[in-house]
């Protein structure tokens, strides 16, 4: 459980189709081993956004075929090469271009050999991505980059149900739920476009809504991130209140960091406030929330 819970790496995780495709296994006699061996085809993609006032610089149009190495933008400032063979699409928007080259490629995908471990699919099996193809426990981060975010969720809920009725204990599902969702609760800037974001910062999703509906409401460009899989812990530490994160975990260090930059406590949220004796924002103490 605490694998799940802190979204760790599994010790003998079990193989997962990288791609969709055709399975072949390899036997190595001498090692007492299987191999898989997938077929399929891997999608590649190059994307790059211009704004609409630069678009006069680019060298191909809708639909053009090009080449590794072509230029495909260039201006005073900036020139933007193919880093693969494809087709070019546009998408025009008003602000900016949303230019994509995509491109399939025959690729055969080898897994990690394995030994003792009973294989579920058969030679020349169909798979498709994420299909787990040996018994064992999968490994999050692994399920999240070949499934998504919803699977991954529906895979916690699952084990952690498993757990507990195998103990013959009751759980309902909200509770898992909400775990799982806060593990999902974190976004990874990758563009901080013209806010107050810095690229590789790790913020709360609510905060990056409200800060994108404020860019938007100014005109401004909005800001772009990833959402990342957290174990609770970690979770709990990267919160913006500093008054909740300090009485988890690294209290010292949380305070010290809160004090050195400056940082506020908008208190929005129920440990924050019980922490400091006021009404928490649910139930009767909402609307004296509001109001404050």
């Amino acid at each position: 459980m605490e694998e799940i819970f802190e979204a760790r790496p599994v010790k003998k995780s079990a193989l997962m189709a990288p791609i969709d495709g055709q399975v072949a296994i390899e036997e190595i006699s001498e090692k007492k081993q299987k191999v898989i061996k997938i077929t399929g085809y891997e999608t590649k993609k190059q994307k790059f956004v211009l704004p609409a006032s630069e678009v006069d610089g680019l060298q191909f149009k809708d639909g053009d075929k090009i080449k590794k190495g072509e230029v495909i933008f260039e201006s005073k400032n900036k020139k933007i090469k193919a880093d693969l063979n494809g087709k070019i699409e546009i998408d025009k928007g008003k602000k900016e271009w949303q230019i994509k080259i995509e491109v399939k490629k025959k690729v055969v995908k080898e897994l990690p050999p394995v030994r003792g471990t009973v294989l579920w699919v058969k030679e020349g099996e169909e798979v498709t991505r994420g299909q787990q193809l040996s018994e064992g426990a999968l490994d999050l981060r692994e399920l999240y980059e070949l499934r998504g975010q919803q699977e991954t969720q529906k895979y916690i809920i699952k084990e952690i149900q498993y757990i507990y009725s195998s103990q013959g204990q009751k759980l309902n599902d909200k509770h898992v739920e909400i775990i799982a969702h806060q593990m999902f609760s974190r976004i990874f800037i990758t563009e901080p476009g013209e806010t107050d974001f810095s690229p590789g910062e790790v913020i709360e999703m609510s905060e990056f809504n409200d800060t994108n509906k404020e860019a938007e409401k100014n005109k401004k460009k909005l800001a772009e991130g990833n959402i990342i899989l957290l174990g609770i812990t970690k979770a709990s530490l990267s919160t913006s209140s500093f008054l909740s994160a300090s009485s988890f975990q690294e209290t010292a260090r949380i305070l010290i960091d809160a004090a050195v930059s400056g940082k506020i406590d908008y208190l929005r949220g129920l440990k924050e406030n019980v922490i400091i004796g006021r009404l928490i924002p649910a139930g009767t103490g909402l609307g004296a929330h509001k109001k404050n």
